[in-house]
């Protein structure tokens, strides 16, 4: 099995916590799903999108990324994304 190791998490930009999760993104292997440990790490799926979280504050559940600055959630994406797919006469429509 390869292995590769994760670089240490900077601090939770929350509350400057210095223990957190990686996450893992990618299909998972079968071995990989069966020795997976939610404590040491959390399986982030195929999709990968921009200011993804790259860990997870043990202390606060806070995701952040490796710069260190706070994860855009998937919902919040996933909103945006709905945003910008709507056209705009239907958004100017909605805001009145």
């Amino acid at each position: 099995m390869n292995r590769t190791t994760t670089p240490p998490a900077p601090n939770c930009p929350k509350c400057s916590g210095t223990d957190a999760i990686p996450y893992v993104f990618g299909y998972p292997r079968p071995e990989l799903l069966q020795a997976v440990d939610p404590e040491k790490v959390i399986l982030g799926g195929c999709v990968v999108w921009p200011g993804q979280p790259a860990f997870r504050c043990r202390a606060c559940a806070t995701e952040f990324t490796k710069q260190g600055r706070e994860a855009v959630s998937f919902e919040e994406r996933r909103r945006a994304h709905m945003h910008d797919s709507i056209p705009l006469q239907a958004r100017e429509k909605a805001n009145k």
